[in-house]
C-alpha cells in the first residue's frame, strides 16, 4: 500500500483549499474563530496564503475582523526538513458597530 504523503507538497501549493475553520469552543458566541492553513515554500507562497485567508474570515464574520493571534509552525518530513508551514489565526470578528467608522 503506497503512502499518501506524495499529496502533501500538492496540497500546500492550493492553500485555499486547505483552509481549515473552527469556532473557539472555550468562548461560545464570542465571534472568535481560528482559521488554519499550509502553504509551500514557493515564491509568495505565504502572501497568498494569507490573501486567501483574509477573503475567508471576511466571508465568515460577513464583516471586518481583528487578528488576536498568528502562529506560523513548520511541518518537518523525517530529515528534518521543512516541507511545508501551517499558519493559524485566531479571529474575532468585529460587530457592525465596531466595523462602521466614526
Amino acid at each position: 500500500m503506497k503512502s499518501p504523503l506524495w499529496a502533501i507538497p500538492f496540497l500546500a501549493s492550493c492553500s485555499s483549499m486547505t483552509a481549515d475553520y473552527k469556532s473557539n469552543d472555550t468562548e461560545k458566541g464570542s465571534g472568535i474563530y481560528s482559521i488554519t492553513s499550509l502553504y509551500g515554500g514557493g515564491l509568495r507562497s505565504r502572501e497568498t496564503t494569507i490573501e486567501f485567508m483574509d477573503i475567508d474570515a471576511r466571508n465568515m464574520c460577513n464583516s471586518e475582523y481583528t487578528i488576536i493571534d498568528e502562529k506560523t509552525l513548520p511541518v518537518m518530513n523525517r530529515l528534518g526538513e521543512v516541507r511545508v508551514s501551517r499558519l493559524t489565526w485566531k479571529i474575532k470578528c468585529n460587530s457592525e458597530a465596531e466595523a462602521a467608522p466614526p
